[in-house]
């Protein structure tokens, strides 16, 4: 899919935004459009995001797609949950982490107490895409082991 996403609404009050997304495939005549909506919650001494999504899809995608989505939709924010968990892990590991021996200069006023660096601090690590086959073939793996659990008396 190729496709635009804006932000709809933004609310810093309440820790909310709306996402709207539209999309269209690059090779065939499906669409997608999505709107979602993420806010945060405190659960005690952590803070939660939490997600609702309104998916609509149209063209051979969504022929395809009906008893898979729900595992693809899992996956893709699984992974961009990791994605953010890592990303928010590297922004606060210690300063000290990335501070060189020998010393390159001062670092800017408030970081590092005075000590001094040698070079930027590390980029979180970059996550790998999820290949459309790959996960298409993951979701319909899961689909046919729902399926036997079924069959066999496992899913009541």
């Amino acid at each position: 899919f190729a496709g635009t996403v804006t932000m709809q609404e933004r609310d810093d009050g309440t820790h909310r935004v709306v996402l709207v997304a539209k999309g269209q495939e690059t090779k065939g005549k499906g669409a997608a459009s999505a709107t979602v909506t993420s806010w945060l919650e405190e659960e005690g001494p952590v803070t939660s995001v939490k997600m609702e999504a309104d998916i609509t899809l149209s063209g051979t995608v969504a022929q395809l797609s009906r008893g898979l989505l729900p595992d693809i939709s899992a996956r893709l924010t699984h992974q961009f949950a990791e994605c953010l968990r890592a990303s928010i892990t590297a922004e606060q590991e210690p300063t000290a982490a990335w501070i060189s021996e020998e010393g390159a200069g001062p670092l800017p006023s408030g970081v590092g107490d005075g000590m001094t660096s040698g070079a930027a601090p590390p980029r979180p690590p970059r996550q790998q895409a999820i290949g459309g086959i790959r996960l298409g073939l993951w979701a319909l793996w899961r689909a046919i082991a729902r399926f036997v659990k079924r069959l066999f008396g496992g899913g009541r």
